[in-house]
């Protein structure tokens, strides 16, 4: 497929009239640069969606070091564009600011690991390795994309975006809304504006997992365009089923 003209206005996403909106979503990833067998170990382990029901299952992960997976001057080599060098020409970290108050900004300093290594801890049974979260905020953090109410952070998605074949694909690695937040439609507002921010990267197609079960998870993103693209069996590490699922840009 060709590249995106990054000319052309972002695409409208499809909405469909009742969204189911899970604010709490991870996905289990293996890595996306080349095919491999279902028993191969994971680049990342992400656990399921928590619906408002509080449902929810964690899955361990081993995933390169920092030293491993970002260059030595920071910047990650499969980049379609220096996200970190890119900031001096985007110095203002807000992207938009919610009728309701709330603030969606990028990540834009390490003081801020932290916070949301909270937040997204505070939703799962296991903690994630530190170098999970550095292996994707540091090396796109243009890609991650905080909630603030005030002060308080609230919610943030994090995904990468790299080179898959001949085109760019983003990954959506993980989703988290605090739970007095839910239901404001938040986290489907997290996902859009991330999205966007791979579009603009030429991005021609997103991916990511849920598990089988989770049918508020698979609400969520199928309302927005996301499609079943592949059953993957004992995906997580619990055992437990998952289905890729991929949006198509162009």
């Amino acid at each position: 497929m060709r590249r995106a003209d990054p000319g052309k206005p972002q695409i409208q996403l499809p909405v469909a009239a009742a969204v189911v909106d899970v604010e709490s979503s991870d996905a289990q990833s293996k890595l996306l640069q080349k095919d491999l067998p279902e028993t191969a170990h994971p680049e990342t382990g992400l656990a399921a969606a928590e619906t408002d029901a509080g449902q929810a299952a964690a899955a361990k992960t081993e995933v390169p070091t920092d030293t491993q997976t970002t260059a030595a001057n920071g910047h990650h080599p499969s980049l379609p564009l220096d996200s970190k060098d890119n900031q001096t020409a985007d110095s203002n970290p807000v992207l938009e600011v919610r009728p309701d108050g709330i603030r969606l900004s990028r990540y834009s300093s390490d003081e801020q690991l932290a916070g949301i290594m909270d937040l997204i801890t505070s939703e799962l049974s296991e903690p994630y390795s530190i170098y999970t979260y550095r292996y994707f905020i540091q090396s796109w953090p243009d890609l991650c994309i905080m909630a603030h109410d005030g002060d308080q952070l609230i919610g943030v998605v994090v995904s990468k975006l790299e080179m898959h074949d001949t085109n760019f694909r983003g990954y959506l690695a993980m989703l988290s809304v605090r739970k007095d937040y839910r239901n404001r439609k938040l986290g489907t507002h997290l996902v859009r504006k991330v999205i966007d921010r791979m579009i603009e990267r030429n991005a021609t197609e997103v991916v990511l997992e849920a598990e089988l079960t989770n049918k508020g998870a698979l609400g969520l993103y199928e309302n927005l365009g996301f499609v079943r693209d592949k059953f993957l069996k004992g995906y997580y590490l619990s055992g437990v089923d998952a289905y890729r699922l991929k949006l198509w840009l162009q």
